[in-house]
């Protein structure tokens, strides 16, 4: 009786072989497929960030492009004060001959101009702007035609810092600048600085100030100018360097600096031009 031919198949070299074969196929699939996809995370990652520093600088931009710009002379008052003679009519008698009234006087002082006639105070680290915008409270047909209704003005304070921790840029806009601890005071309130920050990526911020012949750590605009009685107003333009800390989906961080300069248009230049004034009676 003869036997049946044996069924053919693989050795065991041969699978060993077939083994290895797919197991590269696999690594090579396996680290395409990692490139790829890190690939397309840092092209992600990318776009983020662009949108990240083209929204902070947009946001500056607006907000650099309206800043109130200073009122001519002798139109708001005097920033040191001003002191006035009254006659006290307690105090006061006629003279028996001439009919001329004596008295005491009493001197008083005016309140400060309010800080936003300057349109800008910074310094390197923090810039505080007033602007002027549209409320918009004056565009409601219903709430403008209430006589009773209390609408806040049309200048905003905006202010931008770094946040108390060292990371994250804050942006805080006031709409009652001249509200108590608001307009005359220069110090920002941080009891709402987590809602405020508007980048948490930022590490570092530096701002500097043009003032026409080059750059200036600070400014104040409500200082006088060379006339000696107008404020100085806004820079000629402000320069923000920003520093980024962005993390990647391995843990890496990695900085990204960027300096931008924002034109001021109201600034008044370096040319004052010559004021009169004019007395007359009725």
């Amino acid at each position: 009786m003869m036997r049946p031919p044996a069924r053919p198949g693989y050795t065991l070299l041969e699978v060993l072989i077939a083994s290895a074969i797919a197991v590269m196929l696999l690594s090579a699939l396996y680290f395409a497929f990692d490139l790829t996809l890190r690939t397309s995370d840092t092209g992600r990652s990318l776009v983020a960030e662009s949108d990240l520093n083209r929204a902070v600088i947009n946001r500056m931009t607006l907000d650099l492009s309206s800043p109130l710009g200073v009122l001519p002379p002798m139109s708001g008052g005097s920033t040191d004060g001003v002191s006035s003679e009254t006659a006290d009519p307690a105090a006061t008698t006629a003279a028996p001959e001439t009919g001329a009234t004596t008295g005491t006087t009493t001197s008083t002082t005016a309140e400060p101009l309010l800080a936003f006639q300057g349109g800008l105070i910074g310094t390197s680290e923090q810039m505080i702007l007033f602007v002027s915008r549209v409320s918009k409270w004056q565009s409601d047909k219903e709430t403008s035609a209430d006589p009773s209704a209390v609408l806040p003005s049309d200048a905003h304070r905006v202010s931008y810092y770094m946040h108390s921790s060292g990371k994250g840029l804050c942006r805080q806009e006031l709409p009652w600048i001249t509200a108590d601890k608001v307009g005359n005071s220069l110090d920002i309130d941080r009891a709402l600085e987590d809602a405020e920050v508007i980048a948490p990526e930022v590490v570092a911020l530096v701002f500097d100030y043009a003032d026409g012949t080059g750059y200036t750590p600070e400014w104040d605009g409500t200082q006088a100018s060379i006339d000696g009685g107008t404020a100085t107003g806004p820079p000629r333009a402000v320069r923000a360097t920003i520093t980024f800390e962005f993390t990647d989906r391995d843990g890496n961080k990695a900085q990204k600096k960027i300096v931008h300069v924002f034109p001021v248009r109201s600034a008044v230049g370096l040319s004052v031009p010559e004021t009169t004034a004019t007395t007359g009676g009725m």
